[in-house]
């Protein structure tokens, strides 16, 4: 009533103060209430019910002619006073919508009004309704938003008046578009009414399919115009307007892009690449407005849409970037904790320590390799923190608690599984999985430290293939625009295939809308449309098509063509065989295949019925050709169908025979059919490139572009960027033969230590165990190392040059360089890990083919066996001890015999120095006895400086089987040699004859004969000695001699310990010693061997005594 008040005073203001103009008001503000109040409900004796009103010009209050009044699906005008009148047969609650559209005028006269009432049985209802003036607006354009290309599936416009304004009352309609109110009134949805005469702005509601829900609001401008008389009707240009909204939309989400860049990059994080991304995307909305002028809104949305992806994808980047950051120090620092724990065992002997004293009145000793691990340990940390951004967005506390803790994990780790291995280990009598590999760690971890310079040259190459994974390379998932080249286009045109997004459930396709046809056929530069419908595939027929002769065929495809593009682009009229080609105009022709025609017995001309409707064949097609027929993209022309399995449902292509061709529009008309692709030709083919790149970004679809012999795919969808992967399997293999051929040459190198641990009981598995172990250590190293100093490397690798590539500050990156580290290592070993498991232990097959070598060509001849030995000349002496001994010990045995043993002395021949040790075989059963006739042959040439041994078996009766034992035995004895480790004896030796026999015997003992008794200062003085080499100390054993003795009684005290020694060596310091231990050890029969000084302490000469 106060809005009514207000207009009429404004009006009665307007128009004077005459009796005339006076007679509306004093009806509207004394009258109107009174008869308002007689709003009422008369009970009446009649079951049926009754709706009157009085409809009336809000702001005259004249009664309102000819207005539609809409109940339900009743539809009834006012009279010429303004009243109406309808009978209800049953209760409930009524819309009674008001709605006045004079003919004479463009728009709409009166904003609508809804008035919802119960009415109830017997009851009579009566209103007033005041309907105010209005105007139309009449919405243009398409509503989209840069976040899905997608069709507004629903828009709602409300009307809201300008500020101070009031306008109409609780019934006038102020919501349009998709909704209920727009539909029961018979109105379109993009038809708006707005009150005449009044500013206001409208706030627009939209959603797409997808889900997307976005407002914005109208506002009266120079550019739009809310004010409109009574009757008259306005077009809204609601897609330029949309544009603005999306570009200002875009303009934010670029600037909240580049706000998470600027702060990724004070974070210290390399994010140049993206930066420039954004700027680029900046500069390239200056060309928005210029699209807007030339009314180019579809390549307006696209670069916005373009625009909006690139952005979206960066800003999802540098979250992710940020957010996983500061998830990876922790991994990072507990592997820190262990590399330096690695690398402490390389650096330092067990038993090596410190030693803090003061004015010698107090001392202790600090362990070694715990303060070498905690100094690398803190110092790649401090690197790590220093270099990695991630580490600044934890707090100082607590990242400061876990540096602390993280090497008590470590150590808890790996004495935790040692605990665990041994458990098992004391389970089982045999070689368990756990004593495996604690054996195999630790004897790696002393053979690496044995040879330091091949351990760091090994890690320092792995290091620096994962330093170029982590710097120089991109592994990278994203979400945009993509436009990818096929290669060679098997079509002669150029041209453009549009079609849906493909389906990733594989049912058939997704349809395109037909206001696209629209826009193509608007589009000057397009010479040929050739759209495609066809049926959604089902696993049922879609239908029958029944021939007049009572024949009838199930069909479980249909397509619809535009007969004249289609032939053009496909070629379809080339394969008929009978009748004519379909009609552009013609709706009612059919095509089908031969096989269908003859099946059904129709031939041209002839009618059918499909789908409740008569076609005529005109023409009949060549199956083969049809059913060969191939789209741009790889899909069959023919559609497809669901074939039900009991596997489950698939996707097949139909048959000809199961199909029927059928004019476009007719198809369009039949259910369940949609527009599958659409051809595109233009004038100008060099704009088919760009279209297609607009036509993806705006419409959500796949385009395939034909163009000079070249084929192009365009799409929305994730990808993986990939950049300066071409450079690790180059790297990786260069890395891999280098310390391959390392490995190959400490396998030579480590015969005798192989040859040791095969005499002790590992098989093949457990040499090759060893090796990969070092790998394994090694590739750790080379990993954790790798990662620190790449996360480190990309800063002063940028100062260089600029990268063009992603950091790598996720988590999954450290364990993607540990596993490429590992990977290396492994395939680098492993190849001499199976050289060495044969060295000692070849294969069944091996062995035979080794046989066969070394078989005699002709009859009379020995067979010629390598053992596996080389002698020093030093050492001669001593190993043909070893063997006489070993071969004597078996001249008793009952399973395997030594007969017959011979010696001759060396002898030169020729350039050779020869010895020979002669023995027969004698093993079997009684019954089928094997014996052979053997020479064992120890030769050097005169030139080199190790003898060679050779087994010549002369087996009885030429088996073969006599061979191969007498050969396993010999084996035996040489492998036993090799990894004899003795017990050796020596006479006040000084620390340089204490040297050269531990680095040439490699003993597990040495007994020392002194004439003091404090001997720990040579020892930790050979100990020092022997780290360099990588060599662990044997045990020594103290025995004590007064010199001012009577020999005798030295000798009686030599007596009880030199039978369990191996060696005896006579060098030493004190003549007294020297000549007791000597008489000791030729009463023992013991080898006796001396050393003969040399100016380097590695020549050092040991000679055994005949």
């Amino acid at each position: 009533m106060m809005k009514m008040f207000s207009e009429g005073c404004s009006h009665i203001c307007r128009k004077g103060l005459s009796l005339v103009n006076l007679i509306p008001l004093i009806f509207v503000f004394f009258l109107l209430p009174l008869v308002m109040q007689i709003t009422f409900c008369e009970e009446i004796e009649s079951p049926t019910a009754k709706i009157s009103g009085y409809v009336m010009d809000a702001l005259s209050g004249k009664p309102i002619t000819n207005a539609s009044i809409i109940v339900g699906s009743n539809h009834l005008k006012t009279d010429e006073n303004g009243f109406f009148t309808l009978d209800i047969t049953s209760d409930g609650w009524y819309e009674i919508y008001i709605f006045c559209d004079l003919p004479e005028t463009e728009g709409v006269d009166y904003v609508p009004s809804l008035w919802k009432v119960y009415v109830g049985k017997g009851v009579s209802m009566h209103k007033i309704i005041s309907l105010w003036p209005g105007a139309s607006l009449e919405v243009m354009g398409k509503i989209r938003f840069v976040e899905e290309a997608l069709p507004i599936s629903w828009v709602k416009f409300t009307i809201h008046p300008s500020k101070g304004i009031i306008w109409g009352d609780e019934y006038s309609i102020d919501e349009y578009g998709t909704i209920d109110t727009s539909r029961k009134l018979g109105l379109d949805s993009d038809l708006i009414i707005v009150p005449a005469n009044i500013p206001v702005s409208i706030k627009v509601e939209a959603r797409t399919s997808g889900k997307t829900r976005k407002s914005f609001v109208l506002t009266p401008s120079e550019a739009i115009n809310f004010v409109l008389k009574q009757g008259s009707k306005e077009i809204l240009d609601v897609e330029k307007i949309c544009l603005e909204y999306d570009f200002q939309s875009v303009r934010d989400s670029l600037g909240r892009a580049l706000g998470l860049v600027y702060e990724a990059k004070n974070s210290g994080f390399l994010v140049e690449r993206e930066k420039i991304s954004i700027e680029k995307a900046f500069l390239s909305l200056d060309y928005f407005e210029t699209l807007i002028s030339k009314r180019s809104y579809d390549e307006a949305f696209a670069l916005l849409r373009n625009i909006y992806l690139l952005t979206a994808n960066v800003r999802q980047e540098i979250a992710d970037l940020l957010t996983k950051s500061s998830q990876t120090p922790f991994l990072s620092i507990f592997l820190i904790s262990l590399m330096s724990l690695i690398l402490s065992h390389l650096f330092a002997d067990k038993r090596t320590s410190l030693k803090f004293s003061s004015f010698r009145k107090w001392a202790f000793l600090l362990p070694l390799r715990p303060v070498i691990a905690l100094l690398f340990y803190f110092l790649f940390l401090l690197l790590f923190i220093l270099c990695f951004p991630g580490c600044r967005f934890l707090s100082p506390t607590l990242l400061t608690s876990f540096s602390l803790l993280s090497p008590c994990f470590a150590l808890i780790l790996v004495r935790g599984s040692q605990k665990i291995l041994e458990g098992e280990r004391r389970k089982e009598k045999s070689i368990s999985i756990g004593g495996l590999i604690i054996a195999a760690f630790s004897i790696a971890l002393g053979n690496l430290k044995r040879r330091k310079l091949r351990s760091w040259l090994n890690i320092i190459c792995i290091t620096m293939v994962i330093f170029c994974f982590i710097v120089f390379t991109s592994i990278s998932p994203g979400y945009g625009f993509i436009s990818k080249p096929l290669g060679s286009s098997k079509l002669n045109l150029n041209i453009m295939m549009i079609a849906g997004v493909e389906d990733a459930i594989g049912y058939g396709f997704s349809t395109l809308n037909e206001d696209l046809l629209e826009e193509l056929e608007k589009n000057t530069d397009i010479v040929i449309i050739a759209p495609k419908a066809e049926n959604l595939p089902s696993s049922s027929p879609i239908g029958y098509l029944y021939s007049f002769s009572g024949k009838s065929k199930a069909l479980y495809g249909l397509l619809g063509i535009l007969p004249k593009s289609e032939a053009i682009v496909s070629r379809l009229n080339e394969s008929l065989v009978e009748g004519n080609y379909l009609d552009d105009e013609d709706e009612e022709g059919l095509l089908i295949s031969r096989s269908l025609a003859e099946y059904l017995g129709v031939k041209t001309q002839d009618k059918v019925s499909f789908l409740e409707k008569t076609f005529t064949i005109v023409g009949i097609f060549n199956d083969e050709k049809i059913d060969r027929s191939m789209e741009m993209n790889g899909r069959s022309f023919l559609p497809y169908r669901l074939q039900p399995t009991p596997g489950g449902i698939y996707v097949t292509q139909c048959w000809s025979d199961e199909i029927v061709i059928m004019n476009f529009r007719a198809a369009l008309k039949l259910p369940n059919v949609g527009i599958s692709r659409v051809y595109v030709q233009l004038k100008n083919s060099s704009n088919l490139l760009k279209m297609a790149d607009t036509i993806v970004l705006a419409r959500n679809c796949v385009a395939w572009v034909s163009l000079e012999g070249q084929l192009y795919k365009k799409y929305i969808g994730s990808y993986i960027e990939k950049k300066g992967l071409s450079l690790i399997p180059f790297v990786m293999f260069l890395v891999i033969l280098i310390i391959g051929s390392m490995m190959f040459r400490s396998v030579e190198e480590r015969k005798r230590d192989i040859f040791t641990l095969s005499s002790v009981g590992l098989n093949p598995t457990h040499i090759v165990s060893l090796f990969l172990a070092e790998a394994l250590l090694i590739g750790f190293t080379a990993g954790i190392l790798g990662y620190l100093l790449g996360v480190s490397g990309y800063r002063f690798v940028s100062l260089i040059s600029p990268l063009e590539v992603k950091e790598k500050a996720s988590i999954e990156w450290s364990l993607i360089s540990l596993f490429l580290s590992l990977l290396t290592s492994i395939i680098a070993t492993l190849p001499p890990a199976v050289k060495a498991s044969t060295i000692v232990t070849p294969s069944r097959l091996r062995k035979l083919r080794l046989i066969e070598k070394e078989r005699p060509k002709r009859e009379g001849e020995p067979w010629i066996i390598e053992l596996p030995a080389k002698v020093k000349p030093g050492e001669i002496n001593f190993f043909c001890k070893y063997v006489e001994r070993k071969l004597k010990e078996l001249t008793s045995s009952l399973i395997e015999r030594i007969e017959k043993i011979e010696f001759s002395k060396e002898e030169e021949q020729g350039e050779y120095l020869r010895r020979k040790i002669s023995f027969e075989y004698v093993g079997g059963e009684t019954k089928r006895q094997l014996r052979s006739f053997n020479e064992i042959i120890i030769e050097r040439k005169t030139s080199e400086d190790f003898y060679r041994v050779y087994l010549l078996s002369f087996p009885e009766r030429n088996l073969e089987e006599t061979v191969i034992k007498t050969a396993a035995l010999i084996r035996r004895i040489i492998l036993e040699w090799n990894v004899l480790k003795p017990v050796l004896i020596v006479p006040e030796p000084t620390i340089v004859q204490l040297y050269s026999l531990t680095r040439f015997f490699n003993p597990k003992l040495i007994y020392v004969i002194s004439s003091e008794k404090d001997f720990s200062g040579k020892i930790k003085e050979l100990e020092r000695l022997l780290e360099k080499d990588g060599i662990s100390l044997p045990q020594m054993s103290l025995i004590y001699i007064d010199l001012s003795e009577p020999i005798n009684d030295s000798i009686k005290k030599l007596e009880k310990i030199v039978p369990e020694t191996d060696i005896v060596c006579i060098s030493g310091t004190s003549a007294m010693a020297c000549a007791a231990l000597t008489i000791v050890a030729m009463k023992s029969k013991k080898p006796i061997c001396y050393i003969i000084p040399k100016f380097n302490l590695e020549l050092q000469e040991i000679v055994f005594l005949d």
